[in-house]
């Protein structure tokens, strides 16, 4: 399960709830900055109900696979990325704002 994680005072997240398959343990896998929490619980009401308590986050909500998305931005069959690597001038001013 995927879950888009809002956070007070940091960036947004996705995480996803996993089962250890040595330990049969669940625990949360924060996919935007590959950590993998040492929490563990022994169901998965427990790792929900833990997220629910926790004060830092404001909200979270079930998502889609967030793996897929990059395949549906698209231009005439070329995906974003492709298309901007190409295009030279608006890449110089992606340069230029990095660069202030």
């Amino acid at each position: 399960m995927y879950i888009k994680v809002i956070r007070r005072n940091r960036p947004d997240c996705i995480v996803m709830i996993c089962k250890d398959r040595a330990t049969k343990k669940w625990s949360y896998v924060n996919l935007t900055t590959e950590y993998v929490c040492a929490c563990r619980f022994d169901n998965f009401d427990d790792a929900l109900a833990y997220m629910r308590n926790r004060e830092d986050i404001e909200s979270f909500s079930v998502i889609d696979n967030p793996l897929v998305y990059e395949q549906r931005v698209t231009l005439h069959g070329a995906s974003l990325f492709e298309v901007l690597k190409k295009n030279k001038e608006f890449r110089g001013r992606l340069w230029a704002i990095r660069k202030k």
